[in-house]
């Protein structure tokens, strides 16, 4: 009977932290595993049927008609944004763990690296006088 006393405690021996990190992890993977191959398969079915690869993604207020018309480059881009979906899900995660576990260096990095990315594509366009 100790034995199983046992087996029953040292399940208990991960933390909570431990495992959100291993749901986290896989969530991650997942959502990009899925990304990679939407953007993959958009690039196959669009050099399939006309030979070529669309140059650039489309803009976000197209994308939605482009899908519905069965453009094999819009598959290509919502693929990039899915891709593009785990690690921004992956700091928002770290970054609420991080107040949850009162690990401020953990908030601080989350925090400045997902303002980087938010704010990349609007002060590019500005760099380039876009708006």
């Amino acid at each position: 009977m100790d034995d199983d006393i046992k087996s029953v405690e040292s399940t208990s021996d991960h933390s909570p932290a431990s495992y959100n990190a291993g749901v986290v992890g896989w969530v991650y993977r997942g959502i990009s595993m899925v990304g990679m191959l939407m953007a993959l398969g958009g690039v196959a079915v669009e050099i399939y049927q006309s030979g070529e690869v669309r140059r650039g993604l489309w803009p976000v207020h197209e994308l939605g008609p482009a899908l519905m018309a069965g453009e094999p480059s819009a598959y290509t881009t919502l693929g990039i944004m899915v891709l593009l979906a785990g690690p921004m899900l992956a700091l928002i995660s770290m970054f609420f763990s991080g107040i949850r576990r009162r690990s401020w260096a953990a908030v601080v990095l989350s925090g400045l690296v997902f303002l980087i990315i938010v704010l990349a594509i609007p002060i590019r366009t500005w760099i380039e006088g876009g708006l």
